[in-house]
């Protein structure tokens, strides 16, 4: 500024400067001249934007220095489209520093550092030549910036301004472990941590913090000297919080495979429990935590570390007082940590011990004497057999003291490696693993593998043996005699059958135990299954079945479980008698001697007329004993009757069709019997 001494020469220099303030704001070639015009304080007081001519903008100017941090904020916008408008931040030389565009009612010029001294403008130029209003104002965002003591007392942070950040100061070594927190914040947005080095580059940045109380999890520091953790709060976002820096370097000590517990005290938020023992590749280890204290779900969780520091497989979690991390296996040689980890800001204590868990493995004997089966944590029984492709073979678990459902599963390995069939889940102290026939030649393994986080022990049996296999003599009731002498063993009993024969097969005298005791299958001559019928008793009756394809047919006696003994198979081929009877005639007598034998009592019948069948003198047994049907002409029934007694009455019931009719007399169970119809 020029100074004058008289008042013409201050007239003059006022004069100058304006010339000058003008030609400093002037806007560049092809930019229309501002209609708005007018200064802004930084201190979030806002100012009227009006643009009511097309092509025209406004702009307000602040004095700013270099290194000052400034934010703007236009709100209430009524300009359109999209970009609506451009707020920007102008030097005092009229070069632009930076801009945001808007597609909404509100734009936001985040923290921007000025880099010249002098007189600084928000120029709002909106798209299209549109017209408008909106609100604008500008904020002095400088950074709060001040130390934190490392696990020492929370500081107060306070974002005044839109646009300001928080920075707290604390000296870091290289090694050691930060973790952050906040609390009790009233920031009306989210904001982002960051952990800034000495030299002013970002270690690691955090998701948005959003909520009252944020974790800013353990990040390791690479070098010494003066470091910043670094809060920005997201857009406009303002308010206040307390923060914590922790010092979260690990806790670190070692722990013997298969030794004693190691107690495990965490006591700042984001420290781990680092464990280190001496591992071997190929070595199998486990690891069990209880009494733990920590909170929240997951609270906690446990992994392995290799030597190099990269983790092995997946990390296991819990949400209470125990955990169990099941056998990993290891791949290098060298010093491992098994590392407990809560989750958040979670503290406490807890025990923890590592086992090597290497599988056992034994071979068992076929048919011969139990073999023990005793698992210490995370181990696995391998019980090996040779096998020959065609041979069937079982398996019995019985006094376990695994705990849990599933406490355990029992599976089958073939020589190769690969699971035959699916696996047995054992929730009690016994389980069955049922015939099955194998489909390879060499060494076999039943593989016992525990599912809870304790060890146990049981009894494994194996079995090998054929299925007893013999011809029916006749189909007339023969006794043939079913020997099942070892567990998963079957009986089957072949026949002749043709397309459309009925028979029927009673098995008696069980002395086999459980519930389903056994199972009595019709296998066609394809090996599909016709039907099945199972028994909790020692009797098990298949009523008349029509069969539906000729050739070599089989009963096929499957008992239930782990269980042996013998049974008492009859088989019939049934042929139902169709005899006339008269309504309001004579008596007819039924009488069977074949098991599931029926009677088609035949008549003739026209619409509207009302028949009642009466059934006396019946020794049929069981409940229901009998069941006596009005059968229509075309096979449909038109009313049903059962009795439990030597009687039945069926009717009055009105024919609803012409024809051939019949009453069908189906004794019910295995029994044979007589009786006396009469129709009226």
């Amino acid at each position: 500024m020029i100074r004058g001494r008289t008042r013409r020469g201050t007239t003059i220099a006022v004069m100058t400067a304006l010339v000058g303030f003008a030609l400093l704001a002037a806007p560049t070639a092809g930019q229309a001249a501002p209609q708005q015009t007018g200064n802004i304080p930084l201190n979030g007081t806002a100012q009227p934007v009006s643009i009511t001519t097309p092509g025209e903008t406004a702009t307000f100017r602040f004095p700013g220095t270099t290194g000052e941090a400034v934010s703007a904020l236009l709100s209430s916008s009524t300009f359109t489209g999209c970009p609506a408008l451009t707020l920007a931040l102008i030097r005092p030389d009229a070069s632009q520093l930076t801009s945001v565009n808007t597609c909404t009612s509100s734009a936001f010029l985040d923290q921007t550092t000025l880099d010249q001294n002098g007189t600084w403008s928000l120029r709002v130029t909106p798209a299209s030549n549109g017209t408008g209003t909106a609100s604008l104002a500008a904020y002095p965002s400088a950074d709060q910036v001040k130390p934190v003591n490392v696990s020492g007392a929370a500081v107060n942070v306070v974002i005044k301004w839109p646009g300001q950040n928080a920075g707290f100061t604390f000296a870091g070594t290289t090694g050691q472990e930060i973790s952050a927190q906040t609390s009790s914040s009233t920031l009306t947005g989210c904001a982002t941590y960051t952990l800034v080095r000495p030299d002013g580059t970002t270690l690691k940045s955090g998701q948005p913090a959003c909520n009252a109380s944020d974790f800013f999890d353990a990040q390791t520091l690479d070098r010494t000297g003066t470091w910043t953790v670094r809060l920005d709060p997201q857009g406009t976002a303002t308010g206040n919080a307390t923060l914590n820096v922790y010092d979260a370097t690990d806790q670190t000590k070692a722990i013997t495979l298969n030794g004693s517990a190691v107690n495990v005290t965490i006591n700042k938020p984001g420290q781990n429990a680092s464990l280190t023992f001496s591992g071997t590749s190929g070595q199998g280890v486990s690891a069990q935590v209880g009494s733990a204290t920590f909170a929240g779900c997951p609270a906690f969780t446990a992994y392995l570390l290799r030597p190099n520091g990269t983790q092995l497989g997946s990390p296991a979690s819990s949400c209470n007082a125990s955990l169990f991390l099941s056998t990993q296996t290891l791949d290098a040689t060298g010093t491992w940590t098994l590392v407990i980890d809560p989750v958040g800001t979670t503290t406490g204590t807890a025990q923890v011990q590592a086992f090597e868990s290497a599988d056992q493995v034994v071979a068992l004997t076929l048919n011969g004497a139990p073999t023990n089966v005793i698992l210490g944590p995370g181990q696995t029984g391998s019980y090996t057999f040779t096998g020959a492709v065609g041979q069937q073979i079982s398996a019995q678990v019985s006094n376990s003291t695994f705990s849990g459902c599933t406490a355990y599963t029992l599976s089958l390995l073939r020589p190769n490696g690969t699971q035959f069939g699916p696996s047995v889940n054992g929730c009690g102290a016994t389980a069955f693993f049922d015939s099955v026939t194998l489909d390879q030649a060499g060494t076999w393994a039943f593989v016992f593998a525990p599912q809870s986080d304790s060890g146990g022990s049981a009894s494994l049996q194996a079995y090998t043996f054929s299925d007893q296999s013999q011809p029916t003599f006749d189909m007339d009731g023969k006794n043939n005699k079913l020997v099942i002498g070892r567990p998963g063993q079957n009986a089957i009993t072949t026949f002749s059958g043709n397309n459309g024969q009925h028979i029927a097969a009673y098995t008696l005298r069980s002395t086999l135990g459980g519930c389903p005791s056994f199972t009595v299958s019709l296998v066609r001559p394809n090996g599909t299954t016709l039907t099945t019928l199972s028994t909790c008793t020692d009797n098990a009756f298949l009523d008349q079945t029509t069969l539906d394809a000729s050739g070599t047919w089989k009963v096929l006696f499957d008992p239930q479980g782990p269980v042996t003994g013998t049974a008492v198979l009859q088989l019939y081929t049934v042929v139902d008698v169709h005899p006339t009877i008269k309504p309001g005639g004579p008596i007819k007598s039924f009488t069977t001697t074949t098991r599931g034998l029926n009677g088609h009592f035949k008549f003739t019948g026209k619409v509207g007329d009302v028949r009642t069948v009466t059934i006396t003198g019946s020794t049929f047994g069981g409940c229901p004993g009998l069941v006596v049907s009005f059968v229509r002409p075309n096979g449909t029934v038109l009313a049903s009757q059962s009795t439990c007694n030597k009687t039945l009455t069926l009717g009055p019931s009105t024919l609803d069709a012409a024809g051939s009719w019949e009453i069908l007399v189906d004794p019910q169970g295995p029994a044979n019997g007589t009786l006396i119809i009469k129709v009226t």
